[in-house]
């Protein structure tokens, strides 16, 4: 492939919505460079690398963290809304101003939320993994499940920034059709929270 004048090579990511993405490799010249460094800083000013390091903080695991498997998020709305949201999402980054325009906004990015009767049985082996910074535990009696959600995206996994920086912002038309789309859910308890107590 071409880029800016150069020739880079791609790998290709599938199953992305709205059709394949074309992931320039590591190896290559591309318009973000090639140095991780500078691929995480360049991230990390965006929608999904704001996520992507608010998940990764020890400090938010009890509002927003990655599942054991590093392929889904997920966060308690409640707590996100009041706590982290007005801090990294209230100014810049479209300015959101609730957890419904948030919702939108990770839509139009691509992200996909899990359904709750999607959700399946739970793997013995993922309950209470410590070597997971998100390790499964059960759910404190007060703890409203609706609360929590679960997202994900491709090209969004745990740590990868190369893939985080891939990650672009939908037009206003594919909103409505990405809306529709549905991801499988990962094994997981009903009822049971990802965060560390």
């Amino acid at each position: 492939a071409i880029v800016d004048g150069r020739t880079s090579a791609t790998s290709e990511i599938e199953g992305a919505p709205g059709g394949n993405f074309f992931l320039p490799s590591a190896s290559t010249s591309h318009p973000l460079g090639t140095d991780d460094e500078e691929l995480m800083q360049r991230a990390k000013n965006t929608f999904p690398g704001i996520l992507m390091s608010l998940a990764l903080d020890p400090q938010n695991q009890d509002t927003i963290a990655f599942l054991p498997d590093g392929k889904y998020f997920c966060m308690r709305t409640n707590r996100f809304e009041m706590e982290l949201m007005p801090v990294h999402f209230g100014t810049g980054v479209d300015g959101i101003r609730n957890i419904d325009e948030f919702m939108n906004l990770a839509h139009n990015w691509g992200f996909r939320q899990v359904l709750h009767h999607e959700k399946q049985q739970p793997d013995s082996n993922q309950i209470g993994d410590s070597h997971a910074s998100s390790s499964i535990t059960r759910s404190h009696p007060s703890t409203d499940d609706s609360e929590i959600q679960v997202f994900r995206h491709p090209l969004f996994i745990k740590g990868d920034w190369r893939r985080c920086a891939a990650i672009q912002k939908f037009g206003d038309e594919r909103l409505g059709e990405n809306r529709r789309r549905r991801h499988s859910a990962p094994s997981f308890p009903m009822g049971a929270t990802f965060f560390h107590r």
